[in-house]
């Protein structure tokens, strides 16, 4: 029996499992989201290259600052691991290669997900600068010059606030 249909008639319905156009949507908009993400983070690095430790530490501290560099990475790994997704899929022809290396791509992005996107929220502490250090060892009683150099027990009292985790007590940490 002869099949009469045409080419387009016989090629509908034969296409990627119905995921291709989400997956295609997906890309294009992540890809449209780390536009101005990216800029923005590039205009920063740019502004914050002469900047000393403490100033990047507290530049990172903002609320504003940590969510858009959590959404910088975690939409960056999205769509990365899109990407890859795809080169895998056309380029990997053994089907057991191509679900390993889809799996670990996967797998990949997921653990550098949740270690960039931690990274910023759960390290960085909101430290007292010496003037404010200044103030509260005015208004303490006196004491003798040996017990003014901070001790591993008085750098670790700290105070929290809703937004920043903790603030050392007597200024610098590592002084």
């Amino acid at each position: 029996m002869e099949d009469r249909r045409t080419p387009l008639a016989r090629a509908r319905g034969l296409g990627s499992a119905r995921d291709g156009l989400h997956h295609w949507w997906v890309q294009r908009l992540t890809a449209v989201a780390l536009i101005p993400l990216v800029a923005w983070f590039a205009v920063s690095l740019v502004m914050l290259s002469g900047a000393d430790h403490m100033a990047v530490r507290a530049w990172i501290g903002s609320p504003v600052v940590m969510v858009l560099l959590i959404l910088t990475i975690v939409i960056g790994l999205h769509h990365g691991q899109l990407g890859m997704q795809v080169v895998v899929e056309d380029y990997v022809h053994g089907d057991g290669w191509k679900l390993a290396l889809i799996v670990a791509i996967r797998f990949i992005a997921f653990f550098f997900g949740l270690a960039g996107g931690r990274h910023p929220a759960h390290r960085v502490r909101r430290l007292t600068w010496p003037r404010q250090a200044a103030r509260a060892t005015a208004r303490a009683p006196a004491r003798s010059p040996s017990a003014a150099t901070p001790t591993r027990s008085s750098i670790t009292n700290t105070t929290s606030s809703w937004w920043a985790p903790a603030a050392p007590v007597c200024g610098r940490p590592w002084a």
